[in-house]
């Protein structure tokens, strides 16, 4: 009976197997592998050779079915199953079940649908999908049984190193994929798909795994060395590719080659038992990981210098032997460095800590570097562009001459233009993206703090979170430095601190100041929960140092530039520190998902971690010092600058805006940290961080989240160059001889046509207006038009009138423009926020431009150009040579127009002339803190019937300005409303033989009862051009004007 059940399980065992190599057959010949999605397309041999491999392991492990099966079983915790989810994807994804090819109709039914129109079958659809699945199904059971008995077995050290780095790492290949599936599809008719070569580096890394343990390559090396054998055969596999000359074919070379290295690097470590016993060669393998790390870093700086060299007219032809001869010297210096080494026995245990980085860096370079020509369709925003053009073109110091919010972004711009002497070139800031080397390698330090040192490379070069962040990830630099200081409270630790937070400021002042507060609360609770009260000495002292060392440098500047240094401190706070009344009635958004996500959800779940964070015990034993640092940073620092989404960057500005952007680079950080520690399992951080991006990317964007990771952008950006570095076999002339042939060096910039096109009436109108050394005054909140004219700005703010918020800036911003020329006005009413007219939000400057300035021409319903009065004479005549549609314009050149007939209505263009106010009119009478309802009353308003009306004789508008005072009653209009408020209207104008003739008016909101209402009815240029005399007033429902009056401006 005995031998009856075993036969029967032996036999059943047998059926088992045989049913998985049939479904295995049977996927791979659905899936059409080398037809649908490979050979014919895009794969090419490592591929096969990857597919290859998983074949055979799935084919072992149907093989070895009952072995594994009761290993699986023995085995008390089990194991595998990332590495199972990982591989099983994977090689699902070699198919592809939408294929036209596998989809097409063989048979016509006469059942007719659209799939019939395009040729295609859905019952095959459907089949293929089930075959698929059930394909994905096997070879997950075969790979978690292999992965589990692989996993169980006993190992030595050097082994159990690899397998705990094979741990950390088979999750970052799992983040990965998620991302590769998103896009899987999507692609599917691109000629490479998405992550492509950063997927074959993901096999390649878990192919050296596999073999150091399958292999039992821990008799022959240490894992240390492994890996340091490893990194030199991938960083030299880039010059090795190049070197070729085969053509780049989007990184597919530099696959190949790296993984022709790979299997040499196993090769080498399975034959060199007793030459990796030599101390000489530990030291070539220790300066040949440090020195092959700066390969990629190198070969960016190459390509890069012949650029440059370009510029100043020295043509290098041959640049492929070039960069030979410097591989030669590089070789030379790595014999050198590992003579020295085993002479002197250098101890290069640190081998990683300048290694990966070096690598991180290098490959971000390559992978944003810049081409010899390239076109530009935009300058940057917030005004940098006019700081750069302003430093390179003026001398214009950048903050003590010029503001910017975001001045730090300057420096690149200054660099390009330095270097290639391009400064015309430098205010698009080409050398911009070279932010993002810094940033990643910020992330990779993160990471390390984070997770762990070898995770947090392949997290920088693999995963797509770079482009998310944008230059709001400068905030791990605070982070980094504020964790180095736990280590040693140092003062030159303390002074970093610092450093960072003002280095942070000057590239968005807003991250700055959440960082700098963020980080004087996270030490006094660390220093409480640690007792730690003395680094507060360091910190104190060099921040009175920092400060003092700022002040003295922004005075030696401003007194050299003859400029008073707390003067210009002032106006440079009242133009960063503008209040937060200057944004949105509303947040937006409200009835999406998104609102719930960016103003509940996250806030209150970081508030609810940031609070456990403070006032758990466990937690903080579990995070450790430095995490536990890092946790209150970020969660901090989420919060000081959550008030960004709530007034100048609401998600009413659109889903790109509000505490949208910080949440990548603070709270997303901060929670998923949090998840890791509360966990207390490290490997959890990246697929918390994941899970964040892509929920906020689907609330905000509905879409599918697509983004390069840095080692797929350098694989593919590298060859962009090296390819042009061939010498046709043709016989042609290559590329780069054709340029010593003509002997000029190359555009590296060059405008897109619409830019030219929208330069080109402004360029003419200058070129025609102004004199050699003069410039204009732009009133339009364009501040791109003075680098794009090349004309100095005249203001400190860089964007006005956008920056000058309050009546300080506004008076500084008078004093800076006297005696331009000209200046830039809106036609259509240069809208600034919700239907508020630049001319209205700062009114004083406004006033300043009509008493002194006046209309000279327009061109169609873009801007007017002003010009001084005692200039018109002078300047008339140039605009009339202006070609059309530019034209000469008076005041009433933008409305409003009269339509004609007895009612004397006018039609406005746009906001001209047609402001509406809401409920600012009320306050301005109530709450002003300048207490405008006690100025003097310049003229009484008497009503006629037609209007109310006031005596022009002996009246001249104020050079302060003019309020006009009404008092209103207003009932409701005997409607039941929660809000007791009223729509209503003020028209000033002109009454003249009893008939009112409208020039502008504002709608504004009335309150239930007797209130008072103030206009700052100065704001509008035809107050001082027209002789205004008379106000009428209509509201909706019972209201009735009891007064009117015209005040004394301030």
């Amino acid at each position: 009976m005995k031998r009856a059940v075993s036969a029967g399980r032996k036999y059943g065992v047998w059926v088992l197997k045989a049913v998985f190599l049939l479904a295995l057959l049977l996927g791979g010949k659905k899936a059409q592998i080398f037809w649908e999605r490979g050979l014919g397309q895009f794969f090419s041999c490592q591929n096969i050779f990857f597919y290859v491999l998983m074949a055979v392991a799935l084919g072992f492990a149907v093989w070895k079915f009952e072995d594994l099966y009761r290993s699986f079983q023995k085995s008390e915790r089990k194991q595998g199953l990332w590495y199972a989810v990982y591989f099983s994807v994977s090689f699902a994804l070699f198919g592809n079940p939408l294929g036209s090819a596998q989809n097409q109709m063989d048979e016509f039914r006469r059942v007719i649908g659209a799939g019939v129109l395009s040729g295609m079958d859905a019952s095959k659809r459907v089949h293929n999908f089930h075959t698929w699945l059930f394909f994905f199904a096997v070879s997950f059971v075969l790979f978690f049984l292999l992965a589990n008995d692989v996993l169980q077995k006993d190992r030595v050290r050097e082994a159990r190193r690899v397998l705990e780095f094979t741990d950390h790492f088979i999750v970052l290949a799992d983040v990965h994929l998620v991302f590769r599936c998103i896009l899987y599809f999507g692609d599917m008719s691109e000629e490479l798909p998405a992550f492509s070569y950063s997927t074959n580096l993901i096999m390649l890394v878990l192919m050296a795994a596999a073999a150091f343990l399958l292999l039992h390559l821990e008799k022959n090396i240490l894992a240390e060395e492994y890996a340091q054998l490893l990194m030199a055969g991938y960083c030299a596999s880039i010059p090795a590719a190049i070197l070729l000359g085969v053509g780049w074919h989007g990184g597919k070379l530099l696959v190949g080659v790296q993984t022709l290295a790979c299997i040499c690097c196993i090769f080498l470590a399975k034959i060199g038992k007793k030459q990796f016993q030599d101390k000489r060669v530990k030291a070539f393998l220790a300066c040949g990981a440090i020195l092959c790390s700066l390969v990629p870093f190198l070969t960016s700086f190459y390509i890069e210098l012949i650029n440059i060299l370009n510029q100043y007219g020295v043509f290098v032809v041959h640049l492929r032997s070039f960069y030979s001869v410097i591989l030669l010297f590089a070789a030379a210096l790595w014999a050198v460095c590992s003579m020295q080494a085993y002479q002197k026995r250098w101890s290069l245990r640190w081998w990683k800590r300048a290694a990966y980085p070096a690598l991180v860096f290098g490959s971000s370079c390559l992978s944003v570097q810049v081409p010899l020509e390239g076109s530009y369709g935009s300058l940057l925003g917030a005004g940098q562009s006019a700081l750069i053009s302003g430093f390179l073109d003026f001398g214009s110091i950048p903050l003590v001459e010029q503001f910017s919010s975001m001045a730090g972004q300057v420096w690149e711009g200054v660099l390009y233009g330095i270097l290639n002497q391009d400064a015309a070139g430098a205010v698009f800031s080409p050398y911009g993206e070279y932010l993002r080397p810094l940033l990643a390698v910020l992330f990779f330090y993160l990471v390390k703090y984070a997770w762990e040192e070898n995770a947090a490379l392949f997290a920088a070069l693999l995963v797509p979170f770079g482009v998310y962040w944008d230059h709001y990830g400068l905030g791990m630099l605070v982070c980094l430095a504020a964790a180095a200081y736990t280590k040693k409270s140092s003062y030159r630790r303390a002074a970093a601190v610092w450093l960072a937070v003002s280095w942070c400021a000057l590239y968005r002042l807003d991250i700055g100041m959440a960082f700098g507060m963020a980080c004087g609360v996270s030490f006094t609770l660390y220093a409480a929960a640690y007792r730690k009260w003395a680094m507060a000495k360091p910190l104190a002292l060099t921040l009175a140092g920092w400060s003092a060392a700022c002040a003295a440098l922004w005075s030696g500047l401003c007194l050299a530039k003859g400029i008073d240094p707390a003067g210009r401190f002032r106006e440079f706070l009242a133009i960063a520190l503008p209040g937060q009344n200057g944004g949105y009635a509303g947040v937006g958004a409200v009835g999406q998902e998104v609102f719930a996500w960016v103003y509940i959800f996250v806030p209150f779940a970081a508030g609810i971690c940031l609070m456990f964070t403070v006032f758990s015990r466990k937690l903080r034993e579990q995070a450790g010092a430095e995490r536990w640092l890092l946790l209150l940073l970020l969660g901090t620092a989420y919060f000081g600058n959550f008030s960004r989404g709530l007034e100048s960057h609401p998600l009413a500005e659109g889903l790109g805006g509000g505490s949208y952007g910080a949440e990548g680079w603070s709270a997303f950080v901060f929670l998923a940290m949090f998840f890791s520690c509360l966990r207390n399992n490290r490997k959890l951080f990246l697929p918390a961080f994941m899970g964040l991006i892509l929920c906020s990317h689907v609330l905000a964007q509905g879409e599918i989240f697509q983004a390069e990771t840095i080692a797929d952008s350098a694989a593919i950006s590298a060859g962009k160059f090296t390819d042009a570095w061939k010498i046709p076999e043709t016989g042609a002339t290559a590329y780069w001889e054709k340029m010593r042939e003509k002997g000029e060096p190359a555009q590296r910039v060059s405008w897109e046509p619409e830019l030219q096109e929208l330069a080109a009436p402004y360029q003419q109108a200058m070129d025609m207006l102004l004199k050699e050394g003069e410039t204009f005054a732009d009133f339009t909140n364009q501040p791109f038009l003075y680098p794009m004219l090349g004309r100095k700005n005249p203001a400190y703010a860089a964007q006005s009138p956008m920056q000058l918020s309050g009546e300080y800036a506004q008076e500084q911003f008078i004093r800076e423009v006297e005696g331009v020329p000209l200046v830039l006005m809106p036609v259509s009413g240069g809208c600034h926020l919700e239907g508020l007219t630049n001319e209205f939000c700062y009114y004083k400057a406004a006033e300043y431009i009509y008493q002194n300035y006046v209309p000279l021409c327009r061109y169609k319903d873009s801007f007017a150009i002003w010009c001084l009065s005692g200039r018109y004479g002078e300047l008339e005549g140039k605009a009339k040579e202006l070609q059309y549609p530019f034209e000469l314009a008076g005041y009433g050149y933008d409305g409003p127009n009269a339509l004609g007939g007895e009612a004397s209505e006018v039609s406005y263009q746009g906001f001209s002339h047609n402001c509406s106010v809401g409920c600012l009119p009320e306050l301005w009478a109530s709450a002003d803190r300048e207490k405008a309802m006690e100025n003097p009353v310049a003229a009484q308003l008497e009503e006629t019937g037609v209007a109310y009306t006031f005596s022009r004789d002996g009246f001249r508008p104020g050079k302060d300005g003019n309020y006009l005072l009404l008092e209103a009653r207003y009932d409701g209009g005997g409607l039941e409303t929660e809000t007791g408020c009223g729509e209503a209207e003020l028209k000033l104008g002109v009454l003249e033989k009893g008939k009112f003739a409208e020039k502008y008016k504002y709608t504004f909101t009335l309150k239930e009862g007797q209130h008072s209402y103030l206009f700052r009815v100065s704001s509008d240029y035809y107050w001082y051009s027209e002789k205004i005399n008379a106000a009428s007033f209509a509201a909706e429902g019972n209201a009735q004007a009891i007064r009117m009056c015209i005040l004394d401006g301030d």
